[in-house]
C-alpha cells in the first residue's frame, strides 16, 4: 500500500512488529508545531537543543486542508510504476487558452509521446533565451531505462542541454522522428527542441 501525499515531506515507516502487529505503520506529519524553540522535558530528549524561547505563532492554530491518497499495488514499487499515480495526484492537468493559429491538426494527436513506461516527463516549457522548447525527463527507478520520444511536429534540431539550458551535444533522432534516450538510474536528461531555421 502506497501513501501518496501532497506537500507533506515528513513521514516515518515504523516496523509494526515491535508493537505486536504485522507489517509497517506509516505516519505522515500533518503539522510540525512548537510552543518553544526548545524544551528539555521531552520523552525523546531530556535536554535542551537550543534556547527555551516561546514561539506562540509557530503553533499553526486554525483550519488546515490535506490531500493524501492510498494506492494498493503488488510487487516492487518500480515494477508497479508508483511514480505515475503520485504524479497524477500531485500535478493536475492545466489547460492554457491560446489564439487561433493557421494550419491543420489531426482529429486526435499527442503533442509528446513517450515510449517508455518508467520515464517521467517533468518539464515542457519555453527556453529561457531562445525560440525553442525545453523537454525534461527523469528516471525514478534504480535500473537503466531505454526510451523513445516522438513529437507531433518533428523539430529541426534536437540538442541535449544541462539544467541551465547550455548545450551538451546532439540527441539521436531516427528516420521515423523518434528521439532515443538511455537514462541512467535516478537520472535526468534535458532536450532543447527547435523548429526555427536560425
Amino acid at each position: 500500500l502506497a501513501v501518496i501525499n501532497q506537500g507533506l515531506p515528513e513521514y516515518e515507516a515504523d516496523n509494526a512488529r515491535r508493537h505486536g502487529n504485522a507489517g509497517v505503520t506509516i505516519g505522515v506529519t500533518l503539522l510540525r508545531c512548537v510552543g518553544y524553540l526548545s524544551r528539555g522535558d521531552l520523552s525523546t530528549r531530556n535536554q535542551y537543543a537550543g534556547p527555551s524561547t516561546a514561539t506562540p505563532d509557530a503553533q499553526c492554530l486554525g483550519e488546515h486542508t490535506y490531500r493524501l491518497a492510498l494506492y494498493p499495488f503488488v510487487g516492487e514499487h518500480d515494477d508497479a510504476q508508483l511514480h505515475q499515480p503520485a504524479h497524477e495526484h500531485n500535478v493536475p492537468v492545466l489547460a492554457a487558452e491560446t489564439t487561433r493559429h493557421s494550419g491543420t491538426l489531426p482529429a486526435t494527436a499527442s503533442l509528446v509521446e513517450i515510449d517508455a513506461p518508467h520515464l517521467v516527463l517533468s518539464t515542457l516549457k519555453g527556453a529561457e533565451d531562445r525560440e525553442a522548447l525545453i523537454l525534461r525527463l527523469y528516471n525514478p527507478t534504480m535500473q537503466e531505462q531505454q526510451g523513445r520520444i516522438r513529437l507531433l511536429r518533428l523539430p529541426r534540431t534536437v540538442v541535449e542541454v544541462n539544467l541551465n539550458e547550455q548545450p551538451i551535444g546532439p540527441a539521436t533522432v531516427d528516420t521515423a522522428g523518434y528521439i532515443s534516450l538511455t537514462m541512467r538510474p535516478k537520472g535526468v536528461r534535458t532536450l532543447m527542441l527547435s523548429w526555427s531555421s536560425v
